[in-house]
C-alpha cells in the first residue's frame, strides 16, 4: 500500500502564531503559557503538539521531512529528477508560507541555539536524499562519497535559493532552483550512473495486495492511485 503524503498534516495555524510571538517579545523571553494562550491551545496541549518551546520552532521540519520521505519512498523513473522533484517540494512549502518563512529566518538569526538546530536539521534532509541513492544507485558502497556529496549539494543549493528568495520575493525561486539542480545532478550523473542504461533501470516497482473478492474496478483504480501517488506529489 502506498502512502498518501497529501494526507500529512500540514502545519498549524498554532505553529505560524507561536514563532511569532517568539519573534516579537524574544525567544527568552516568551513562555509556554504565553505561547498556547496565544495558539488558543491548553499548555497540555501545546506540550502534546510540540513537545517543547523549542520544537515549535522546528514543527515545519518534522512535517516536511515526513512528506519528503514519503515521496522518495514511491518515487518512480529518473532518479536524478526525483531529486529535484524532493528539492522543490521543500522550497514549494517555504513559498507558500513567505511571511511564516521570513518571521521564523529573522527569529533564527537572533538565536544562536535556534541556528545550531537548524543545521542539524539540514542533515536530516541530507540524510534522507543520500538514503534514498543509495537504494537507487547501482554498486551504492562504491559510490558513497558521491552520495554523500550530492546529497549535501542539494541540501545546500536549497538553502542559498530559499536565503536569496527571503531577501528577494520576486526572483522565480522555483525555475532557477530547478536550473541549478540539474547542473549539479548533471555534474554527478557520469559518476552514480556511468552506464545510462543503469539510470533508467532504477524505477521502483508499486505491488499491491488485495482481498480475493474486491473487484477488478477498484483494484485498477487504487493502482492508479499509486502510480500517481509516486509521480504527482
Amino acid at each position: 500500500m502506498v502512502d498518501d503524503p497529501m494526507r500529512r498534516q500540514r502545519p498549524s495555524d498554532a505553529t505560524t502564531v507561536a514563532i511569532a510571538l517568539l519573534s516579537t517579545r524574544g525567544y527568552e523571553a516568551t513562555t509556554v503559557e504565553e505561547l498556547a494562550d496565544a495558539a488558543q491551545i491548553s499548555r497540555s496541549t501545546f506540550f502534546r503538539r510540540f513537545g517543547s518551546k523549542e520544537d515549535v520552532v522546528f514543527a515545519d521540519h518534522d512535517y516536511l521531512l515526513e512528506r519528503l520521505s514519503a515521496y522518495l519512498d514511491a518515487a518512480s523513473g529518473d532518479p536524478l529528477e526525483a531529486l529535484r522533484h524532493g528539492a522543490r517540494i521543500v522550497l514549494d512549502h517555504h513559498l507558500s508560507r513567505r511571511e511564516a518563512s521570513l518571521t521564523r529566518h529573522e527569529l533564527l538569526q537572533r538565536n544562536p541555539t535556534l541556528r545550531d538546530r537548524e543545521l542539524v536539521s539540514s542533515h536530516r534532509y541530507e540524510r534522507a536524499f543520500a538514503s534514498y541513492l543509495r537504494e537507487v544507485v547501482p554498486g551504492a558502497s562504491e559510490r558513497g562519497w558521491a552520495i554523500t556529496a550530492l546529497a549535501a549539494g542539494i541540501v545546500s543549493v536549497h538553502n542559498d535559493m530559499l536565503r536569496a528568495w527571503l531577501k528577494r520575493a520576486e526572483i522565480p525561486a522555483t525555475e532557477i532552483l530547478d536550473t541549478q539542480l540539474r547542473s549539479l545532478c548533471g555534474l554527478f550523473s557520469p559518476v552514480l550512473f556511468p552506464d545510462p542504461n543503469e539510470r533508467a533501470a532504477s524505477s521502483r516497482v508499486v505491488v499491491a495486495v488485495f482481498d480475493r473478492d474486491i473487484g477488478p474496478g477498484r483494484v485498477l483504480a487504487r493502482i492508479q492511485s499509486a502510480i500517481d501517488g509516486a509521480v504527482a506529489f
